[in-house]
């Protein structure tokens, strides 16, 4: 579901409109450098919460972008960032991946983020949630993680 509104939402006029807006003033010649701007354009402007207690709850790129149209600072999981940043980011031409992960002992898939294609086969790690953890938080050990390409559909 998340790789489907990805690819709906990156040709919506409104993240084109946002993604320019956050990779403006950036070399499109060091692709590196548009996505540190784009991730913080975006970190600037939302905030890191987690969903309702038993609820998965999906927030479109177009609705939180609206929201900061409309001076909000839309709250949102690490679901709904990797689609919101990807969106972006694949709407001014970079390919885009989700990574699913577990950190747990248990083996629950528990997280996502972005990676996102540069030249060749170099994909860089695109993850908003590591904004709102202090610098010393260590990265989790990862014990299940897979990787789904969002590809265009014929």
């Amino acid at each position: 579901m998340m790789a489907d509104i990805i690819r709906q939402e990156q040709s919506h006029p409104v993240v084109r409109a946002a993604a320019e807006a956050a990779v403006s003033g950036s070399d499109p010649a060091v692709p590196i450098s548009e996505i540190g701007a784009a991730r913080d354009w975006l970190v600037r402007r939302i905030v890191y919460r987690r969903d309702p207690v038993f609820t998965e709850w999906l927030q479109r790129p177009s609705w939180v972008l609206c929201q900061m149209r409309a001076g909000q600072q839309p709250a949102l999981d690490c679901d709904d960032m990797t689609m919101l940043s990807l969106a972006m980011l694949a709407s001014v031409g970079f390919p885009p991946k989700l990574r699913v992960i577990s950190s747990r002992p248990d083996r629950r898939y528990n997280h996502v983020f972005g990676l996102l294609g540069l030249a060749g086969d170099m994909w860089v790690k695109l993850d908003l949630t590591r904004a709102w953890r202090p610098r010393s938080w260590p990265v989790p050990r990862i014990t299940r993680a897979f990787d789904l390409a969002i590809e265009e559909t014929a």
